[in-house]
This record gives structure tokens, sequence and C-alpha cells, in this order.
């Protein structure tokens, strides 16, 4: 049987660089092996994309010999996946048709010229980071799949999501800096976090995702199975504590504040609560509305939510979206998911795995929410990131054959039957070796 993989994972993002790696199991199984992770010093990550490579790459570089030592003295990390997010990564549909004249029968090359005529349709100066597999119309009939099939006409509907050049160039100068591991390949943030945490049936049966993270909300919708929006908005979880220092606070009280009694909603017979914030040496202790807090915060997620409501509404399938998994730091805000749900009229939850995950031991905190975009890129991964060293092993030369003496001619017959017995002795040496 052969050894399962072992794959790297990284995830950058505006407040904690995270390694992770993972053992692919069989039946899908994820066995995670260790998780790494280090502070963002600020500057470094902008809105999740990467400012300052080359900082960044030796933070990624530390973070690689603390796993390598984890995963034994002879684990060389080879290789390394990479989620890649920032605020300028955003999605458009995109058409192709084709009228053949004659009955004409579909083929791989005739698909894949499709999907470069969709590429080169993009005209926003963004690179094309990747094509959802397009929904098909043959002779006014929608088909999943039109390989093999045959039509007079053809039209190809494709979702293409694409972001800045500068985000995937300074990927690559930061691997560039680091040299060893290369990076395997990378995918976007939140499509990852869809792999960990949505389930085929939920993809069918149509949701909306929310990732709300530090500098920026991401979202994809889906819907009969297939991605059908994707966007990034440059609003989180971080915006919500510097409207709080609008209250008089520093930026660290706003955002104690923000994770000790931030909400959304407040109900009606505590609107008056009053939250009582010490001050500092010299500074006498300060109270605050729990409603005049509330209505801070929720200023800001209507601002995000109207966002995600344009949004969903571009994808074309509003109708057929009947819920929405949130996660991310700032989804923990009392009273979202409720105001998320009655404002949009759909059934919500906190995220949850939906494979097969399990963790070694010290690795029991990557079953946070908050790793999900980690747990994701490693379910999607595919190929060892790992290399082990083997020790040289000398060969055991085989014993020289003992030299018999001559037997006398009268003892001939006998001769043989012992060189023969001989033989298979000498061979039954060399198995047990």
């Amino acid at each position: 049987m052969e050894e399962a993989d072992t794959v790297v994972v990284a995830d950058i993002s505006y407040s904690r660089i995270a390694l992770l790696a993972a053992r692919k199991e069989e039946g899908g199984r994820l066995n995670v092996l260790g998780v790494e992770t280090d502070g963002t010093p600020k500057g470094y990550v902008r809105s999740g994309a990467i400012e300052r490579p080359g900082d960044v790459a030796f933070k990624v570089r530390e973070l690689v010999k603390k796993m390598g030592n984890r995963l034994g003295d002879k684990c060389r990390i080879v290789r390394v996946y990479v989620n890649m997010n920032g605020k300028s990564i955003c999605s458009d549909n995109f058409s192709a048709y084709r009228n053949y004249g004659r009955q004409t029968q579909i083929t791989h090359p005739e698909i894949v010229s499709i999907e470069n005529e969709i590429r080169a349709q993009n005209s926003t100066g963004y690179d094309v980071l990747y094509v959802e597999p397009g929904r098909y119309v043959l002779d006014g009939e929608r088909v999943a799949n039109p390989m093999a099939k045959s039509c007079f006409n053809l039209e190809a509907n494709y979702l293409a999501v694409m972001a800045d050049g500068r985000l995937k160039a300074n990927i690559d100068k930061m691997f560039d800096r680091i040299q060893e591991p290369k990076m395997a390949d990378y995918n976007i943030g939140i499509l990852s976090t869809a792999q960990a945490v949505l389930s085929d049936e939920d993809k069918a049966g149509g949701v909306l995702l929310l990732d709300f993270g530090a500098e920026t909300t991401s979202m994809a919708v889906y819907c009969d199975g297939a991605l059908s929006r994707l966007a990034v908005i440059p609003f989180g979880g971080a915006h919500v504590t510097a409207d709080l220092c609008s209250l008089g606070l520093s930026e660290q009280e706003a955002e104690a504040l923000k994770i000790n009694h931030g909400c959304v909603v407040v109900p009606s017979d505590k609107q008056d609560t009053l939250l009582k914030l010490k001050g500092k040496t010299g500074q006498g202790e300060r109270s605050f509305k729990i409603q005049d807090v509330q209505m801070v915060i929720k200023a800001r997620i209507d601002e995000i939510l109207s966002v995600v409501e344009s949004e969903l509404e571009l994808s074309g399938c509003r109708e057929n979206v009947h819920g929405a998994v949130i996660t991310g730091g700032a989804s923990r805000l009392q009273g979202l998911q409720e105001y998320l749900g009655e404002r949009m009229g759909l059934t919500v939850r906190d995220a949850a795995w939906t494979g097969a995950v399990s963790t070694v031991a010290g690795s029991t905190d990557v079953m946070q929410q908050g790793f999900a975009p980690l747990i994701g890129l490693a379910l999607w991964a595919k190929g060892n990131c790992v290399e082990t060293e083997k020790d040289d092993e000398p060969e055991e030369e085989a014993p020289a054959a003992e030299k018999k003496p001559e037997q006398h001619k009268a003892k001939k017959k006998g001769g043989f039957l012992s060189g023969l017995a001989g033989l298979f002795e000498n061979e039954s040496n060399i198995f047990d070796e």
C-alpha cells in the first residue's frame, strides 16, 4: 500500500501567518499533524494582500523550520500550497457562442478553445485566477456536461474569478525570497473555506458563504452545485474596531469592547444597560450604553450586508439561495446570525467541518473555526509536499562459499546429491537475510 501524501499549506492574513501540515488518508480523511502560527506585523498585509513580500518571506521561512522540526529530523518540506486573499478579488460572467451550421460533436479541444476565449474577453486589466466550469446550452437545452454530445448551436456561460496582477506577483516574490520550499499551487481563500465548511448538498441547494475577516469580508454564492458569484468586500472586523474608537476609546480598548460586548442586536429590555470600562492610570471609570455600542457596530455591518445583497442579486440566483453559513472572527458578534437571517430571509448557521478531520496531540487548536481556510486548502491540495531522507544502508556481502575437499571417486553419487542440497541451503540463506 502506498504511503499517504503529506501536504503543507499556508494562509497569510492581516493578523496571522499560519502553516499547517496534514496527512491525506484513505477516504478523504485529513489527519492534521501540526500547525505553526505567528502574528503579522503591521503593514505586512493590507486588506488581505501581501504588501511586503520580503518580510513575509522571513516569517514563513521561520514557520517552515518549526514545522520541519515538528515533522521529524529527516523530513524536508519542499513544496507549500498557499491561499490567495485580497480586496481586488472579484468575479464576472462571460459567455461564448458557437453556430456550427451542422450537427457537430463537442470535443475536449473545443471546450479548451471556449475557455481560452472566455479568458480573452476579460478587459478589466486583472488576471484571471480561476474559471468555474461552464453551464452549457445545446440547441436550447441545458446540459451539465457537453462532452461527446452533438448539436448545431452551443452557448457556454462561465464565471471568471479575477484579481489585480500584483496579488499573485507578490506571492511569487515571497517564494522567490524563500527559495525552498517552492510554491506548489495557490487557491482563493474563500474557495478553500468553502471546501472545509460546505457540503455538496449545501452547494446544490443554494447557499451563501460569508467569511467576516479583519480588513475584508469574503463571500461566495453556490447554486445548483456550482459557484455563481465571488466577491471580497473591503470592510471587516478591524473597521468595526476603528468605528468604536469614535466613542473616545483607544484601539486596544475598542477591540476589547468589541470582543467582550460587541453586538448587532440588543433586546429591548437591555437597551439602557451600562457597560463600564476601566480607565488607564489617572483616568476614571467610563460608562457606555450598550445601545450606543450596538448602533456603531450595526452601522458598519449594514454597510457590509448592503454590498452582500447587491452581489447576491448579480449572481442571478437570489431566489434559489435559501441558507447562509458564516465564519471568521467578526462573525462572533452577538446577534449577527439572527440579524442576517431576518434581513435577508435566510436560514443562517455557523460554519462547521463537513469532512472527516482528525488531529494529533498538540494540534487541537486547528479545530477552531478560524482555521477553516487552512483545513479547506489542505483538503483541496494534491501531491506530496514533504521528502523524507533515507539512511544509506550498506549492502551485505553474501558469504563466500566454503571450498570443500575433493571427494573420492567411490563417493561421486553422494557428492552430486550433497551439492544439490547445498544449493537449496544457500538459496534459503539468501531469503533469510
